[in-house]
């Protein structure tokens, strides 16, 4: 009898532990909850933040039915709502608002459950604010209306693509260029709808963009519009940064380009100017001396004589040759040649090889080659670059001892090549005017100096949108830093 009734007090003082656990849950519960007795579904238990959200003291709550806790123009709701549950016998979910003494309505959200306890069966009431998720809902409302004003604000085109090309939203340029609705294009691949292809444009930068993840750019030509856009991309990664669309940014830069190519003409004009002068002045020179020496050789009686003065008429020529040559290269350049993918690396090797041996005899040549530096260029142009390069350098340590340095680079946007030689260095007075046509710091009574070479190098970098640059000391060295940027095609 003894260990039965041992057994008896710690099952009792079990049920007392739980029931102490279940009342404290209850009380500090973070929603409303309400405990309702059949039939009129009367309030018989709330815990705190019943109270609290409904402004009622405890004692006031359990006075109440269920449907007396709501504003008096949703009580009909709330009795559909409890006819509902009560009738199925399921639980329900609802949005209804809670009238609060001496406040305003609460909005809360309200779910409710039937609870079965043997013979006897309640109903529990759950009250969840919606204030705060309101406030927020609210915040990221405002905030999406925010960012849908900024997007459609931008006056250039832009638009949102998944993966597969296909527009998931437009801002209103793009609309009014296409003369369409927002459902004319989401949905639809963009190259369908905005080019009238069956597959995506050649050098399509949202293409680039999805297969290497980085930025893009690319201009194309619409020669039905007779337009030029400049069509920029960029990637959208999620939380994980795997990449889920991308933005297309599409500039009309048909007047941009009209402008340009009026400074182009411009700039064009000034240099054949510019060039026409130096070339007279520069072929005039020789050519008075040719004319002097001739008039005098004439008279000359000594045969000696004569062939002295022959002698110096052939320099004159060779150097009137010589600057005529020049003017073909530069003349050349004005035309657009065929484009291909080349290797720096390559190119420098082989604008190695054109210097003549004995000039780079004495000079050791070192090579800091990135594995994979390339462009899309014509080759004998580029080589003209480095040759012309390549070779002031070895003509600048004059024969003597020195060291040759040729490293390229690959950067995130650019490629680079340096050439550095140990030579005699340019003056500091010079170093601004080298790129100058027909400046030139060589003799010229050995048919040297021309003052073309440096100035075609500059006219071919900037031709592919690249920049040259030039540090130089004189008697230390100089060296030439070449950019050009990555995709970079012939820019006319």
């Amino acid at each position: 009898m003894l260990v039965k009734q041992l057994m008896t007090d710690h099952e009792d003082s079990k049920n007392e532990i739980l029931s102490l656990m279940h009342r404290t849950l209850f009380e500090n519960a973070s929603d409303g909850i309400v405990i309702l007795a059949p039939p009129h579904l009367q309030v018989i238990d709330a815990n705190r933040n019943a109270a609290e959200s409904t402004g009622y003291a405890k004692e006031e709550l359990l006075q109440k039915e269920f449907v007396d806790l709501f504003e008096s123009e949703r009580i009909e709701d709330a009795r559909k709502y409890l006819k509902e549950v009560v009738e199925r016998g399921e639980g329900r979910t609802d949005n209804l608002s809670l009238s609060r003494k001496d406040a305003g309505p609460l909005d809360v959200e309200v779910s409710t459950k039937r609870i079965d306890l043997g013979s006897r069966f309640f109903y529990q009431a759950n009250f969840h604010d919606l204030t705060d998720q309101r406030k927020l809902g609210k915040k990221i409302q405002e905030s999406k209306k925010s960012l849908e004003s900024i997007y459609d604000s931008i006056q250039d085109q832009l638009s949102l693509q998944n993966l597969n090309f296909e527009i998931l939203r437009v801002n209103k340029p793009v609309i009014a260029a296409y003369q369409c609705t927002f459902k004319d294009l989401i949905g639809k691949k963009c190259f369908e709808v905005y080019y009238r292809r069956s597959s995506p444009c050649e050098r399509c930068p949202v293409a680039a963009t999805i297969k290497t993840k980085q930025p893009a750019c690319t201009i194309i030509q619409i020669p039905d519009r007779n337009t030029s856009l400049r069509i920029s991309s960029y990637p959208v990664f999620n939380e994980k940064g795997t990449l889920i669309s991308v933005i297309e940014y599409t500039q009309d830069i048909t007047e941009e380009q009209r402008l340009q190519k009026q400074r182009f003409q411009a700039e064009k004009l000034a240099g054949i100017d510019i060039l026409a002068s130096g070339a007279a002045h520069e072929i005039n020179n020789p050519l008075s001396a040719i004319i002097g020496m001739a008039e005098i050789a004439m008279e000359e009686q000594s045969l000696s004589e004569i062939k002295n003065y022959l002698r110096d008429i052939l320099v004159c020529s060779e150097r009137i040759t010589a600057i005529v040559k020049g003017l073909r290269t530069y003349s050349c350049l004005a035309q657009k040649e065929k484009l291909r993918l080349i290797d720096l690396n390559e190119v420098l090797e082989k604008s190695l090889k054109t210097v003549p041996s004995g000039v780079k005899s004495l000079v050791e040549v070192s090579k800091d080659f990135h594995p994979s530096v390339t462009m899309e260029a014509d080759e004998v142009e580029i080589q003209l670059v480095f040759g012309n390069l390549i070779t002031n350098a070895f003509e600048a340590m004059d024969g003597k001892r020195g060291r040759l340095l040729l490293s390229t680079q690959a950067l995130k946007n650019s490629v680079e090549v340096k050439i550095c030689d140990d030579g005699v260095g340019i003056p500091q007075q010079h170093v601004n005017q080298i790129f100058d046509p027909f400046f030139t710091t060589k003799k010229h009574g050995e048919g040297e100096g021309t003052g073309l070479g440096l100035n075609i190098v500059y006219r071919i970098v900037t031709k592919y949108e690249g920049t040259i640059d030039v540090e130089s000391k004189e008697g230390m060295g100089t060296t030439f830093n070449i950019s050009f940027p990555k995709g970079s095609r012939f820019h006319e």
